[in-house]
């Protein structure tokens, strides 16, 4: 692997570069795309009685978990330290001010007597082995010592992947999936937690219920394979023979082919605010392979403040000759809306988004027929649906 990574940089002649100075000129610039692209990126799974963003009358907030006082970014190649970073504990008291305690072992008592619990749950993932759908141990405990005890638990999910949540996410009053948000990360946390910033992520991923329901399930374990590098990481991990049957179904797609419901469809996230999808137009309804066609979205904002929609566009190919999946996202476009504000979102469409991958003639093919263009907020989440037809 080391020759094969050099023989690429001495190809680029990375090697033949000299220091650039102009890069440390556009850092801020660089730091605040990491803090936007945070802000963004973060999805509210769960919001029980708007409990999210905290409240001003809120004076007791225990703050307690597994990533408080560090910054996780994931190992292996994604192990990055970055600079200037801001711990959770730091960004949240810092937002929120001296109503914020922080235990990092909370007694029951001290978990019953706050008025809101700030949990952090998650996990280090990396490359080079598969990781238990379900979280650490020591982790499953502490989220369900939380939500056990105090009704208004918040649990703030640092994680690079889907994890088991059935055990406990009925019982949490809200849950922010923040996976490795970087160096700024734990700002946009807070900024959501106090309201300052309205979540507008969406999953790109599913989460299923249990890890039965995936297509990975039923790997066959066999022999060790040795991975690590010092100390406690020198150690054997075990490999599995993978099979990936499920061809052309991945994702979201296994799921609805196998009409299975996840725990949070792909594409899926809330807001503070709500969102009415008042109508769509389709620019033709019959076209040919070299045209175009032009979607017309409009969303009203229907709640008490300003918030960001995400409209997601899926293709369905009513007539395949072959095996589709149910429906394939094909784009997508964000919009920004004052409360009580309308907006148009236009999307173009052509006829590579209704194409498939013939293995035959390797070629993207086109077949003609009946289509169904589904426009919705997530992938199980559908306002609208259009028929069109492909000469």
């Amino acid at each position: 692997m080391v020759k094969s990574i050099l023989t690429t940089c001495f190809a680029m002649k990375l090697y033949e570069r000299k220091p650039d100075s102009s890069y440390y000129q556009t850092y801020p610039e660089h730091v605040k795309t990491a803090l936007q692209t945070a802000r963004e990126g973060i999805v509210l799974l769960e919001n029980k009685n708007n409990i999210l963003p905290v409240k001003s009358s809120i004076a007791n907030i225990l703050l307690t978990g597994s990533f408080v006082e560090e910054i996780v970014s994931g190992g292996g190649a994604a192990e990055v330290e970055g600079y200037d970073n801001i711990t959770m504990l730091q960004a949240i008291q810092d937002e929120l001010g001296s109503r914020v305690k922080y235990i990092k072992e909370p007694t029951i008592d001290q978990i019953k007597s706050a008025d809101i619990v700030l949990c952090n749950i998650g996990t280090t993932d990396s490359e080079g082995w598969d990781h238990p759908f379900a979280l650490p141990d020591d982790q499953e405990q502490k989220v369900k010592l939380c939500v056990e005890n105090n009704l208004n638990t918040v649990v703030i999910i640092t994680s690079g992947r889907g994890i088991k949540m059935t055990d406990w996410n009925d019982k949490a009053a809200a849950v922010l999936y923040c996976w490795y948000p970087g160096q700024t990360g734990n700002v946009a946390i807070a900024e959501i937690l106090s309201g300052n910033t309205n979540p507008s992520g969406k999953l790109p991923i599913t989460i299923e219920k249990d890890f039965k329901d995936s297509p990975g399930y039923g790997y066959t374990q066999g022999e060790e394979l040795y991975v690590g590098w010092n100390g406690e990481g020198e150690k054997a991990h075990p490999v599995y023979d993978v099979n990936y049957d499920e061809g052309v179904f991945i994702g979201y797609r296994w799921y609805e082919a196998k009409n299975i419901e996840p725990l949070y469809p792909f594409g899926y996230g809330l807001s503070y605010t709500s969102f009415e999808y008042e109508k769509v137009s389709v620019s033709k309804e019959s076209f040919k392979e070299n045209d175009e066609i032009e979607l017309a979205v409009t969303i009203k904002n229907t709640g008490n403040v300003a918030g960001s929609e995400i409209v997601q566009i899926y293709i369905e190919d009513v007539e395949s000759s072959v095996d589709r999946p149910i429906k394939e996202l094909k784009g997508f476009s964000k919009i920004h809306l004052k409360n009580g504000e309308s907006g148009e979102v236009k999307i173009i469409l052509t006829s590579k988004d209704f194409s498939f991958w013939n293995p035959a003639t390797k070629t993207w093919f086109a077949e003609t027929g009946k289509f169904k263009i589904h426009i919705g907020s997530s992938s199980s989440d559908i306002k609208f649906i259009k028929e069109v037809i492909l000469q």
